[in-house]
């Protein structure tokens, strides 16, 4: 990642403030050459990472928990597109995943 984009890591003040960045951060090149290397459009994963922010919590930017399935149906894409989106986003520091523990019955 460049040091110009890493010393502006964004962090969650508003949906707002989130979609700003999703649009600044679609015009940066190395976003390109991340979208480029798994594939996707920018137009893909500027719609993939709009449709994660609208489904966030407002206040805090968690609980976005929409499947690949759904995400890409809304969006007419297929999942391993969301699935390649959401990639870029952990890698350029804009999407946090986490994993919940399971129970068997």
């Amino acid at each position: 990642m460049p040091s110009q984009l890493a010393a502006q890591m964004p962090c969650w003040l508003s949906r707002a403030h989130m979609l700003r960045v999703v649009d600044a951060l679609a015009a940066q090149p190395h976003v390109l050459r991340l979208c480029r290397a798994a594939g996707i459009s920018v137009a893909t994963w500027k719609a993939a990472t709009i449709n994660d922010v609208l489904d966030a919590d407002d206040r805090t930017g968690r609980a976005m928990s929409t499947s690949q399935v759904v995400a890409g149906s809304r969006l007419n894409r297929d999942e391993k597109q969301i699935q390649r989106a959401r990639r870029i986003n952990v890698e350029i520091g804009i999407l946090v995943e986490y994993y919940r523990g399971r129970e068997l019955s």
